[in-house]
């Protein structure tokens, strides 16, 4: 039995990668499970689980669009985009969270009944 070449090697090693990224990507978002059932305390369980399961399938279904597109715009093109485009929304809500303005937003508000 021959040893395999070296390109396999670096596909393995490369897709392995791949699926230990999005093993911790759904990791976190089940980690995020006790937190979401305390923002909405009148959902289910069942129906907290819909949410992670509807994260799971949506986030499968861009990856292999995004992987698509990576062999039709270039590896660097599309990686360079999401790095970019990461890194501004980053920014933004970094600039929202430091705002003056949104943090005077919940002093203008109409006292609620009593």
């Amino acid at each position: 039995m021959n040893p395999a070449p070296a390109g396999y090697r670096k596909v393995l090693i490369l897709v392995s990668g791949a699926a230990f990224l999005d093993f911790l990507d759904v990791t976190v978002v089940n980690l995020a499970f006790p937190s979401i059932q305390r923002d909405f305390p009148s959902a289910t369980v069942s129906s907290l689980t819909w949410v992670i399961t509807g994260y799971a399938i949506l986030f499968a279904a861009l990856l292999t669009a995004a992987g698509r597109l990576a062999d039709v715009l270039g590896r660097k093109r599309v990686s360079f985009s999401a790095s970019r485009s990461s890194r501004s929304r980053r920014w933004r809500a970094r600039s929202r969270r430091a705002s003056p303005r949104s943090a005077s937003r919940g002093s203008c508000r109409e006292p609620g009944p009593p």
